[in-house]
């Protein structure tokens, strides 16, 4: 625990970005983009390339006071810079850590409540008391599911990417379409890879008859299409 207090956290307060946010802001709307504020790496993923994967997860079992200090460091930076994106009027705000495999979630939903979901809350709420209203992105790759209705309860009202190779659209837009929008969907591992034309086709005909159904989609490209192949 000492050690963090030696550490030499970048600083957001201050800085040139800090300072230029607004007239950025702005300048983007007046050219009619929709604002999105960039928050990715919330929490556990800033502290996981910080202490590697495997220690971490040793940290939360042999030393849960430090993995308790970290976060906390790392998320009154995160709450300042949430504040700072409502001041500037962005249009959504994006949160999100890579908390899942292809298979399911990284750590338990016990864990995740115990450990990161008040953190999250918490700078949700920073920026929804300036801005009511304002949509709470939440990315993270692979089997997210498990962990949707934690997310709504804290204010998450998109999802992104959706990876169709392992969450189930359907099911998603079934359970969780009337409270959640989703953004993404687009099967870049599988069927942008190694598909045809048609499977192609065949995947927006899904998309535009089954999933948009009462809207609620964005569909996006996420992560990245590998254009050669051997």
């Amino acid at each position: 625990v000492e050690e963090l207090r030696d550490y030499p956290f970048p600083e957001i307060a201050d800085s040139k970005s800090d300072h230029e946010l607004e007239k950025k802001v702005r300048t983007l709307k007046e050219q009619g983009y929709t604002v999105l504020g960039q928050m990715s790496q919330t929490i556990l993923e800033t502290a996981y390339n910080m202490r590697g994967l495997p220690q971490l997860m040793m940290d939360f079992y042999e030393r849960p006071r430090f993995v308790e200090c970290l976060f906390e460091a790392i998320a009154e930076r995160r709450r300042y810079q949430a504040r700072r994106f409502a001041e500037a009027g962005v249009d959504i705000l994006r949160i999100g850590d890579d908390i899942a495999t292809q298979t399911g979630l990284m750590i338990s939903p016990a864990l995740y409540r115990e450990r990161i979901k008040p953190l999250h809350a918490a700078i949700i709420r920073e920026a929804r008391a300036l801005l009511p209203d304002l949509p709470i992105k939440y990315h993270s790759d692979g089997q997210l599911t498990d962990l949707l209705p934690d997310l709504m309860d804290i204010g998450v009202t998109i999802i992104n990417p959706v990876q169709p190779e392992c969450m189930d659209l359907l099911e998603v837009k079934k359970r969780f379409g009337r409270d959640l929008t989703l953004w993404g969907c687009m099967p870049v591992q599988s069927v942008f890879q190694h598909g045809s034309r048609e499977d192609v086709h065949r995947h927006l005909r899904f998309l535009m008859e089954e999933i948009a159904v009462d809207g609620g989609l964005v569909v996006n490209f996420i992560n990245f299409l590998i254009t050669e192949r051997s």
